[in-house]
């Protein structure tokens, strides 16, 4: 904490653009997973392709929500409700930051 304190003191703009880019990788992977095997057996929603799934999380932790791609499992959904509340905290900390 005191690491990650230090650093959004000195050097607030690029922490947070790291700390977003690593929650959307690691969130884009973890919907992947999560709604792989839906998607191997439906073409609705190819959540196969990563792409797909960091724009589902991206949408999700701006708080946009365009509804275009979503996901349908409730592992998947338990995901993308915990990237919704840590998407409220990173761009309050970017607004913040600003």
């Amino acid at each position: 904490m005191f690491a990650a304190r230090a650093l959004m003191s000195t050097i607030p703009l690029q922490f947070v653009s790291v700390l977003m880019i690593v929650c959307i990788t690691f969130f884009g992977q973890a919907v992947r997973i999560c709604e792989g095997p839906l998607s191997r057996i439906t073409d609705e929603f190819d959540f196969s392709d990563f792409i797909n799934s960091m724009w589902c999380v991206i949408v999700t932790m701006t708080t946009v929500g365009f509804g275009d791609i979503y996901p349908r499992t409730l592992p998947g959904r338990i995901v993308i409700f915990i990237v919704s509340l840590v998407g409220v905290v990173i761009v309050s900390i970017v607004v913040v930051t600003i």
